[in-house]
């Protein structure tokens, strides 16, 4: 992720505007999960995306509840921004079937800022039981805007959950999110600072 390159491209724009601090918009190509993002196992990433597919069977041992998550944490918002918005697009399908038994599924996004003040951005889920097949697909985007000032920080996470019981079950779920960028909404002045003091509001850049 190029992030000095983005903040380079963000000290253009508070020259060009005149002393207003300009947005800073922070781009997630979703190609190195293992850097920026942790997770827990059986997340996957393709050049813009990052994706999990779940197939589980009560039949195979696999019963009981499962959570996959993927999660970024900004350690630091900058100096001037007072509110951070989320974009992305995201694609789901939660399914199942249940002879004797049930399953359950969803999907969710939340945030965390300082730790305390959480958010849910997204939630989905779907059930069925001894019934019949159910489930439900849609691909959509999501805009998120989350107050935060600087100095905070800011956890993302996009959790997966399953769940099997009874004796025939299955559940199924797919998850793919694209696109993701993260905008700080900056209102204020901006203040003649030297570059050492620039890289210091961002803790991630390299010198």
């Amino acid at each position: 992720m190029e992030w000095k390159a983005c903040v380079l491209a963000c000290a253009a724009c508070l020259a060009a505007a005149g002393g207003v601090l300009a947005d800073i918009v922070w781009e997630y190509p979703f190609d190195e999960l293992d850097g920026v993002w942790t997770s827990n196992g059986r997340w996957g990433q393709d050049a813009d995306s990052a994706w999990i597919h779940r197939d589980r069977s009560i039949l195979g041992g696999g019963g009981g509840p499962e959570t996959k998550y993927i999660a970024f944490e900004l350690t630091t918002v900058p100096w001037g921004v007072d509110s951070l918005t989320l974009d992305m697009d995201h694609t789901w399908n939660l399914s199942g079937y249940a002879i004797s038994g049930g399953w359950g599924a969803s999907v969710a996004a939340t945030a965390l800022v300082d730790g305390s003040d959480s958010s849910i951005l997204f939630y989905e889920s779907a059930t069925g039981s001894s019934d019949g097949p159910r489930g439900g697909r849609e691909t959509e985007h999501l805009q998120c805007t989350l107050q935060a000032s600087a100095g905070q920080t800011l956890l993302l996470s996009f959790d997966a959950f399953t769940n099997l019981w009874g004796t025939i079950s299955e559940v199924h779920l797919d998850w793919v999110l694209r696109n993701m960028t993260l905008t700080g909404h900056c209102p204020e002045a901006l203040e003649n600072r030297t570059w050492a003091e620039v890289k210091a509001l961002f803790p991630r850049i390299s010198p």
